[in-house]
């Protein structure tokens, strides 16, 4: 957890995330370390905090960042609640994000299942506007289904 808070005082102190980003990124991991201490009680708070978190961050290069977060607690998270973070998150999400998290999906396919990020990933394609996200996600599932 002392690595992720550094990341974020970094990514504050070189003007890559506003005060109000850093606080709701701190924030979230405040609960995701609340949350590791209850060992499992309340995940759907975790759920309701990370979805807020992200909620808040407008910024490309930290919603990017996050999903290196949440990339490392994919596995505890569990498939549902990570495709319910994504599916809240992603629709509204630059490009360049989208792509990132196609990528991070295929990453994570291991902990979560390749069915749930092949359904992810069908998912992304319906909202995606985009010919770079549409390429990825085609790439990933064409890999995925030989």
């Amino acid at each position: 957890m002392n690595e992720e808070r550094a990341m974020i005082l970094k990514m504050f102190k070189e003007d890559k995330i506003t005060v109000e980003e850093a606080d709701a990124l701190l924030e979230a991991l405040g609960e995701k370390e609340k949350e590791v201490v209850r060992e499992g009680v309340g995940k759907e708070k975790t759920e309701e905090v990370l979805f807020k978190a992200f909620s808040n961050i407008t910024t490309p290069d930290v919603q990017v960042e996050s999903l290196r977060m949440l990339e490392q607690i994919a596995g505890k998270l569990g498939p549902e609640r990570m495709a319910r973070i994504l599916s809240n998150i992603l629709p509204a999400s630059p490009p360049n994000v989208q792509v990132e998290a196609i990528k991070m999906l295929e990453r994570v396919s291991d902990r979560i299942g390749s069915e749930k990020v092949m359904e992810l990933l069908s998912n992304m394609l319906q909202y995606a506007n985009s010919p770079n996200v549409h390429a990825e996600a085609l790439k990933i599932l064409t890999k995925m289904t030989k």
